[in-house]
């Protein structure tokens, strides 16, 4: 035997003594030892499941009323009162506020003068507060911050140190020979504004458009102060246009004239010196119309309360600031119409006066910049109501307004023509 052969055995005893599953491939068929299986490994992996399709419920936000606005109405024909004795109306709030801001609608009086006054309670009635003087030739406001409870502030009466009113009172007195039968209703419009919240929802509202607004920009108007106009511009075309639906006949003047003649009516001819004081544009607004339709500066609590005055035809003068679009930033605040809405684009559309064309005064506003604008000044607003009820209008009525409507004009786009976007 071999070296090579002895190797050979030494080597198959080696492999034959560690057991058969390590013998070589030579000797591998011999072997009666089966090759070990491997256990299949469970899957961990759960088998999915059919997945349910969960439907998101919108929660409807909830925005409280801040703002209210109470009414008292005159009837001289019962009044057995003297004839120079003051109207006091005292009324009780439902909500806490603490701000006021009176209106008052009255025939200018031929002589002397209607001199207003506020108090309200809070933990007591506080003093009588000066407001307001509406004269024969001059008007204006007052501003009183003696009281460390409560400070008239020319439009509006507004508490102090977190305080909150409950009730109010207001007295108008009557002298140098103006008559108390001129006096027709008197507004109070009570807020709480820290209630205050800007209600974004999208009305899902059909459109519509309230057509015969006359179209006027105050930058067009021959007026030393223009650009301040805004307010009695805006109001004028309301004047104008519930004064063309209650009147068939034509005056004389147009609307340029017109409003240069109203806003010199509106002036504040005390400390302010503006031509946009609230209530001193409603008022000459209700003695313009003869006494036919109501006016009131109102805070709205929605964009919806808006939509239902424009659905009745009512046109709503509404102030804003820095709106998106406008044709200047209205830092200051400024005055414009709304005529309608647009349900497909959800666009507000108005005539804004700052345009510097008539025919370019009818605008549109996206919604959301519409409500940012409107909010920065908590939704102000000046509020028409026709006298015999909203939508229905007198025929061949004789009066006459104290300014007549005006005659057509070749710059007066009729309201229902193409929009400017």
């Amino acid at each position: 035997m071999n070296y090579s052969m002895r190797w050979f055995i030494k080597f198959f005893v080696f492999f034959a003594f560690l057991g058969g599953d390590f013998m070589p491939p030579l000797c591998a068929a011999t072997s009666t030892t089966r090759p070990m299986k491997r256990k299949k490994k469970r899957s961990l992996k759960k088998k999915k499941r059919p997945r349910k399709i969960r439907t998101k419920v919108r929660r409807k936000i909830f925005y409280p009323k801040f703002s209210r606005t109470l009414s008292k109405f005159f009837d001289h024909s019962e009044d057995q009162s003297p004839t120079g004795s003051p109207c006091i109306w005292e009324g009780e709030s439902l909500i806490p506020f603490d701000e006021l801001i009176l209106s008052w609608n009255a025939l200018r009086p031929a002589s002397g003068k209607i001199t207003f006054f506020v108090s309200v309670k809070h933990s007591d009635w506080s003093p009588w507060h000066r407001l307001a003087e509406w004269g024969a030739d001059s008007q204006k406001t007052f501003v009183n911050k003696l009281n460390p409870y409560v400070h008239t502030k020319y439009v509006k009466v507004e508490m102090q140190r977190n305080l909150f009113a409950t009730a109010f009172r207001i007295k108008a007195v009557f002298s140098d020979g103006a008559s108390k039968r001129s006096l027709n209703a008197l507004f109070a419009c009570i807020s709480n504004m820290p209630m205050f919240r800007q209600n974004r929802t999208v009305p899902v509202k059909p459109s519509l458009l309230v057509k015969g607004v006359p179209q006027q920009s105050q930058m067009v108007i021959d007026h030393p102060r223009a650009k301040d106009l805004c307010s009695p511009a805006s109001t004028s075309m309301i004047v104008q246009y519930f004064a063309n639906k209650l009147y068939t006949g034509k005056g004389p003047l147009g609307m340029h004239d017109y409003v240069i003649d109203f806003a010199g009516k509106v002036h504040d001819d005390g400390v302010l010196g503006i031509y946009g004081n609230w209530p001193l544009n409603v008022a000459q607004a209700h003695d313009a119309s003869n006494g036919h339709i109501f006016y009131r500066v109102e805070r709205l609590n929605s964009f919806n309360e808006l939509y239902d005055y424009i659905s009745k035809e009512i046109p709503v003068a509404v102030s804003v600031r820095r709106l998106k679009g406008g044709a200047t930033p209205y830092s200051k605040g400024h005055f414009m119409v709304v005529v309608g809405w647009d349900n497909i684009t959800s666009s507000v559309i108005c005539i804004d006066p700052a345009f510097r064309s008539n025919r370019k005064t009818l605008k549109r506003y996206k919604l959301a910049h519409f409500l940012n604008a409107w909010a920065l000044s908590r939704n102000l607003s000046y509020i028409p109501m026709p006298k015999n009820g909203i939508g229905q209008w007198q025929e061949n009525i004789t009066a006459s307004l104290s300014l007549k409507p005006p005659a057509p004009e070749a710059d007066l786009i009729p309201v229902n023509l193409a929009l400017e976007t």
